[in-house]
């Protein structure tokens, strides 16, 4: 019986906090169908997802230098950023916000605390993969 190639999605997580790029990067440490890179600052998360051109984007809003609002205008006017989907992880929580990401080109915005598998369902849903 012929056996399938399980696919790897490449998922970049852009966050200004060390803490929760710790975290978010230990609980996806398991997943073996995950390749994860991490940007520790909106330039770099906007560098790194030219040259790698992840499947899909997770990322804050508040970090250093560029914040999250610039870095979703920036990657979707990039041709080889424009497509994949970026779910915003943020505490800012209102509706402004929130507003913002979406009309900034975010796919969705997630307010912590936020369950891990839950995540990695919209995380699926959003690679198109069945859940």
């Amino acid at each position: 019986m012929e056996q399938l190639a399980k696919t790897t999605s490449k998922i970049l997580h852009i966050e200004g906090y060390a803490s929760l790029r710790s975290v978010y990067s230990q609980l996806f440490e398991f997943r073996s169908d995950y390749e994860i890179a991490v940007a520790c600052n909106g330039l770099e998360g906007v560098e790194k997802a030219v040259t790698w051109q992840p499947d899909l984007i997770l990322m804050g809003l508040r970090m250093p230098g560029m914040d999250g609002f610039q870095v979703i205008r920036s990657l979707r006017k990039h041709p080889l950023t424009a497509a994949p989907p970026i779910i915003v992880l943020s505490a800012w929580a209102d509706a402004k916000s929130k507003r913002l990401a979406l009309s900034a080109g975010a796919n969705e915005h997630i307010t912590p605390p936020v369950d891990i598998h839950w995540l990695i369902g919209r995380i699926n849903s959003h690679l198109g993969r069945k859940v």
